[in-house]
């Protein structure tokens, strides 16, 4: 018959009860260059016109974390949220993205007139 092995219990490495964070500390957003955003689009896109598109674009930007920069391929993966992928609405909305943003925005400014 094999011996049995006795069970090791394991070694505490840390404190536990300081892994919280504390009250006076703020969480800062960490410089991240975004391709596809998480969840649904916190702006409404009202109409696929061109000066319809570009106050979406820049309330986007506007409302986005000041330490992220947007790939042009935010602004049209969250295009899908309005509409459908076959319809000429949305062929449009993509065909104004491009004249719009044609590099990564980082701030209004570098928003393409």
């Amino acid at each position: 018959m094999a011996k049995k092995k006795t069970r090791r219990t394991r070694t505490r490495k840390g404190i536990s009860k300081d892994w919280g964070r504390k009250a006076d500390v703020k969480v800062e957003y960490t410089p991240c260059l975004i391709a596809i955003p998480s969840g649904t689009c916190p702006v409404k896109l009202t109409g696929c016109d061109l000066q319809s598109v570009r106050d979406w674009v820049i309330a986007l930007t506007n409302k986005k974390p000041a330490a992220h920069t947007y790939k042009p391929t935010v602004y049209r993966y969250w295009v899908r949220n309005f509409y459908d992928f076959w319809t000429d609405e949305h062929k449009t909305v993509q065909e104004n993205i491009e004249k719009i943003v044609k590099c990564d925005i980082k701030t209004v400014t570098d928003l393409e007139d």
